[in-house]
C-alpha cells in the first residue's frame, strides 16, 4: 500500500527527506504558491521575505555579445527558458550551495509547477525545499495551504 501525502492524506508519488510522501497535486500547488511568492509560506521558507528585499533595488545591466545592454534578470530568465526540468532542480540545488535561498525557493517553484516535469526532478526539487538548510520547521503548517486541490 502506498503511503499518503503528508499533506491531504491522498496516494502520493513523491518521496520526500525523511520519512514523508507528496502528492503530485500537492506539489503543483506548492510550486504554484511558492512561485506567485505567496507570503503565507514566509513562515515556512523565510527566504521569500529576503528575496523581495533584494528585488527591491535596482538590477544591473549586462552586455551580450551583440552590444546590447539588458538588465541581469531578463538575461538570466532567457538563459533559463532553455533549461529542462531536471536541469533547473539542479540549479536549485546549486543556488543552496551558494546560499541564494530565494533563488531556489523559485527554481524548485518552476519545477514543481511545471507540466509534465519528470518525477525524478519533482522528486529533486521537494529534496531541495525540504531539506536543511531550507527544511521548514513543521512542515505540517503547510497542510492548511496545500488543502484542497
Amino acid at each position: 500500500m502506498d503511503t499518503p501525502c503528508s499533506f491531504c492524506d491522498r496516494a502520493s508519488a513523491h518521496a520526500l527527506p525523511g520519512e514523508g510522501r507528496c502528492c503530485t497535486a500537492c506539489a503543483s500547488q506548492l510550486g504554484a504558491l511558492l512561485g506567485d511568492r505567496d507570503m503565507r509560506l514566509a513562515r515556512h521558507w523565510p527566504a521569500l521575505v529576503e528575496l523581495e528585499q533584494e528585488e527591491a533595488g535596482p538590477e544591473p545591466m549586462v552586455r551580450l555579445g551583440d552590444g546590447r545592454r539588458v538588465e541581469l534578470r531578463a538575461h538570466t530568465q532567457a538563459l533559463k527558458a532553455e533549461l529542462t526540468a531536471a536541469q533547473r532542480a539542479q540549479l536549485a540545488g546549486s543556488y543552496v550551495e551558494m546560499g541564494m535561498f530565494g533563488e531556489a525557493l523559485l527554481e524548485a517553484a518552476h519545477v514543481l509547477s511545471a507540466e509534465g516535469a519528470p518525477a525524478e526532478a519533482v522528486e529533486a526539487a521537494l529534496a531541495v525545499l525540504f531539506s536543511p538548510p531550507l527544511a521548514p520547521a513543521d512542515p505540517t503548517g503547510l497542510r492548511p495551504l496545500l488543502q484542497p486541490h
